[in-house]
């Protein structure tokens, strides 16, 4: 008997919900067996006292952090029915409730397929594809942007304690984040009401991971590719864990050893994202490492030769950047204007720092270098753009004050260095 292995909370309440299935499938709502079995369900759910998460992975089951290969006739059942409606990645709140209980498996009688949502439960595929259910979309605008930050904060904790199934999860978050980008939702206009919301490591992960994702979409890289680079964004961070508050939060300029505390961040996330199990997207400890790095070779951390960073870090390092300057956190209580970090983009891509390429993607994407914007050039004349750079933004067609027509696209012609706004500028300091 020794030799027997202990069930968990949750595979006791994943066997209770096999027998309600069966007991819901033989008698009719209301009957004293379905009764019963749903408040045993509920009470294992209830007893396990905090979510638990069930992924699907075909051969073998992932319930919270546990790969279970040995799975029971009922509970095969189960699994086979949520397969059949494309729920693969299922999470169960304690608060469902019986009667939420029996409102899942209705939905599941119904074979309606597609992500679905309720106080207490989510359910969805791992894999959507051009064909996935319109309702994901209807559900990620009704929740809104600010709804994926538990969900990014879950999977970054999954990452950072080495939790089996933590690379699957993340695939979920991004092909989430993936579905609110389709949607058409007004996504730069989230990420601005996210810059006053208080969980910055999680928020500013996600912002970051949003903008990254777009910018991949944006050059036409292949989907795989994508996705790695948005979870590579959302786990640039991950090393700031062993940097002290009074670091991160200080205000004004770090001292050397505080420096050189702050330096070591990409080197302990990148290690921290190696050392997670299972097949680790190969570009996400790259991120994770160079997103400070600069394109000029310079940036953090240092290298006792000369060492260019990957694309796709390059990439990130300009969402970073411009999420970064336009937060407020402890020591940057007044943030940038769109176009004020625009301007700083701009400066730091004309210093050789920021890939340009990625930086004109940008501020395309953030709107605010259009006709109409008024511009100062590097010759100190000041001018409004009259339409939009064929080729790139930054290389408008521009009327200066004194009535001269400029395309900036012309061999010798001076270039944008700030992006003016009517409204002030802020405090925004370079990415840490």
């Amino acid at each position: 008997m020794s030799g027997l292995r202990k069930v968990t909370d949750s595979e006791k309440f994943l066997s209770d919900l096999a027998r309600l299935f069966q007991s819901h499938r033989m008698y009719p709502a209301g009957n004293v067996y379905v009764e019963s079995a749903a408040k045993r369900a509920c009470h294992s759910l209830e007893s396990r006292g905090e979510q638990i998460r069930v992924t699907n992975m075909g051969d073998s089951l992932l319930i919270d952090d546990k790969v279970v290969t040995v799975i029971s006739s009922p509970l095969e059942r189960l699994l086979d029915a949520f397969a059949e409606v494309r729920w693969e990645s299922l999470r169960f709140d304690p608060a469902l409730g019986t009667e939420g209980l029996l409102d899942i498996l209705e939905r599941v009688r119904s074979k309606e397929a597609g992500p679905y949502r309720r106080q207490g439960f989510a359910a969805g595929s791992l894999n959507m594809d051009d064909e996935e259910d319109e309702r994901l979309k209807m559900a990620m605008e009704g929740a809104g942007y600010l709804s994926l930050a538990p969900m990014v904060q879950e999977m970054i904790f999954d990452v950072k304690n080495a939790k089996k199934g933590a690379w699957i999860r993340a695939h979920d978050v991004v092909k989430m984040l993936s579905e609110h980008l389709v949607s058409g939702d007004e996504l730069f206009g989230a990420i601005s009401e996210l810059k006053d919301f208080d969980e910055y490591t999680f928020t500013h992960a996600l912002n970051v991971s949003m903008l990254s994702l777009a910018m991949a979409r944006g050059i036409q890289a292949p989907d795989n590719i994508v996705d790695h680079i948005s979870m590579g964004a959302l786990c640039h961070d991950l090393g700031k864990e062993k940097v002290p508050e009074e670091i991160l939060n200080k205000r004004g300029k770090l001292d050397a050893d505080e420096r050189a505390v702050m330096d070591r961040h990409p080197v302990e996330g990148s290690a921290k994202i190696l050392s997670a199990p299972g097949d680790t997207p190969p570009l996400v400890p790259v991120i994770a490492f160079e997103h400070h790095m600069r394109a000029d070779c310079s940036g953090y951390p240092k290298l006792p030769v000369k060492y260019r960073p990957h694309p796709a870090s390059l990439l990130v390092a300009v969402a970073d950047t411009y999420d970064a300057i336009r937060t407020v956190r402890p020591y940057q209580t007044n943030p940038f204007t769109p176009a004020g970090a625009a301007s700083i983009l701009i400066a730091e891509a004309n210093k050789g720092r920021l890939h340009r390429v990625f930086t004109s993607m940008m501020i395309k994407m953030v709107d605010v270098l259009k006709p109409g914007s008024w511009v100062v050039l590097d010759d100190d004349r000041r001018g409004q753009v009259i339409a939009n750079g064929e080729y790139d933004v930054l290389e408008p067609l521009i009327e200066t004050e004194g009535m001269e027509i400029l395309d900036l696209s012309m061999p010798d012609s001076p270039s944008v260095v700030k992006i003016e706004d009517d409204k002030p500028e802020g405090e925004g300091v370079a990415s840490e």
